[in-house]
C-alpha cells in the first residue's frame, strides 16, 4: 500500500527592506512551534495561488501581490487525529504590501521577518530551505517582486 500525498498550497511572503535586502516572512506552526511559511489545503472556489494568498492573510496578516505560478514545492509530514499524512506544498511568491496587526490566527502563531540567511537557519525542512535559497537568489538578482512580474 502506497503513501497518499495530500496537495497543499503555500505562500512565500517577501519584501525588500529599506536597504534593499530581501526578507522572508515566517510563522510558527501551531503545535511544534517550528518556523514555516503560511500554508494550507487548496480551497474549492479559489485558484491555488489565491488560496496561498488567503493562507498568508489568515496565518500572518500579510496582504500583497502573489504570483500565479508556483516557484516549486516541498514535502512535509503532518499529524491529524493521531494519523500522519504526507503533503506536497506548491509554493507561490507573495510581495507583501502591508501586514495587519489583527488577523484570524494572530493568537496562535508567532510572525516575524527574517533575512534569507536567517530564515534558512531557523527552518528545519531541508527542501523548503533549498527552495527559499533558489527563489530568493532569483528575486534578488532581478530586483523585482511579484507585483512587477508577469503572473
Amino acid at each position: 500500500m502506497g503513501v497518499t500525498i495530500r496537495p497543499q498550497v503555500g505562500a512565500l511572503p517577501v519584501r525588500f527592506d529599506e536597504n534593499g535586502t530581501l526578507e522572508v516572512l515566517l510563522i510558527t506552526s501551531r503545535r511544534s512551534r517550528k518556523w514555516i511559511i503560511p500554508k494550507g489545503n487548496p480551497m474549492k472556489r479559489l485558484a491555488p495561488h489565491h488560496a496561498a494568498a488567503r493562507e498568508a492573510f489568515e496565518e500572518a496578516g500579510a496582504i500583497g501581490a502573489i504570483e500565479g505560478r508556483s516557484r516549486g514545492h516541498y514535502r512535509h509530514r503532518t499529524r491529524k487525529a493521531r494519523r500522519q499524512f504526507h503533503c506536497r506544498v506548491a509554493v507561490y511568491v507573495m510581495a507583501v504590501e502591508k501586514r495587519l496587526e489583527r488577523f484570524p490566527e494572530q493568537d496562535e502563531r508567532a510572525v516575524r521577518w527574517f533575512t534569507v540567511d536567517d530564515a534558512r537557519s531557523v527552518i528545519r525542512n531541508r527542501r523548503l530551505r533549498e527552495l527559499i535559497a533558489r527563489v530568493s537568489a532569483e528575486l534578488a538578482s532581478s530586483g523585482r517582486l511579484p507585483g512587477e512580474l508577469p503572473v
